[in-house]
């Protein structure tokens, strides 16, 4: 099952486009994305200016997955050149999850509450 797996995301990621890249050139693009989106926030609060909008709500979800899923790869060093991205995703949090403690499961180690 599992060569049949990665042959199955190797034929998506090529349908995509990621797959016709090596992966030097991937992280690159990577980077480069990171490096647009903390230019564009700067100091902003938001995406946008001081109140969040649909845009915020992209890309919250987007960097929410580096921000605390990035599990040390390659994706996590380079969101680490931009400390805006990082606070940008705290900000959303505490905006709009005031309750995000009681609303995961912390890793798998205990039932989320909610």
């Amino acid at each position: 099952f599992m060569s049949l797996g990665v042959f199955f995301a190797k034929k998506q990621s090529y349908a995509q486009g990621v797959g016709r890249h090596t992966e030097e050139e991937v992280l690159q693009v990577m980077d480069e994305d990171l490096q647009a989106l903390s230019k564009f926030l700067g100091k902003k609060k938001f995406m946008l200016g001081e109140e969040a909008s649909q845009t915020d709500c992209a890309v919250f979800g987007i960097l929410s997955q580096i921000h605390w899923h990035g599990c040390g790869g390659a994706s996590e060093k380079f969101y680490k050149k931009y400390p805006n991205l990082s606070a940008y995703c705290e900000r959303m949090k505490a905006e709009f999850w005031p309750d995000w403690d009681d609303c995961i499961t912390h890793g798998g180690t205990r039932k989320a509450p909610k």
